[in-house]
């Protein structure tokens, strides 16, 4: 059994797509799609960049540019902007919700 968000999934192997792993994917989907969208819509400027060093295409008030993030750096930054990060609070502050923030970005996952 695996809840997520309300939906109970009880077999992720039987049901294949027609099933409850086709359910779950459409809700992980939904939730990525909303969160780019919030984020489009707070996020003006960064200076992101991949893996390799190269800067990613500026935020340009489209959930575009979010979509090419991985799911960590999406959860990081709705992290920083609700202040449950410690990297959006400055010493001594109460994490209070922030809207930009001077700290990096976390490091991928290197394989």
């Amino acid at each position: 059994l695996l809840r997520l968000n309300g939906l109970q999934v009880y077999s992720l192997g039987g049901g294949g797509l027609e099933g409850g792993y086709g359910k779950l994917l459409a809700l992980v989907e939904r939730a990525c799609a909303d969160l780019c969208q919030t984020l489009a819509a707070r996020i003006v400027a960064w200076t992101w960049t991949d893996d390799a060093g190269r800067p990613l295409p500026a935020p340009d008030g489209t959930p575009e540019p979010f979509r090419r993030l991985t799911p960590h750096e999406l959860l990081y930054l709705n992290h920083v902007l609700q202040g449950d990060h410690p990297a959006a609070r400055g010493k001594g502050s109460s994490g209070s919700p922030t809207t930009s923030s001077d700290t990096e970005p976390p490091t991928s996952p290197k394989n």
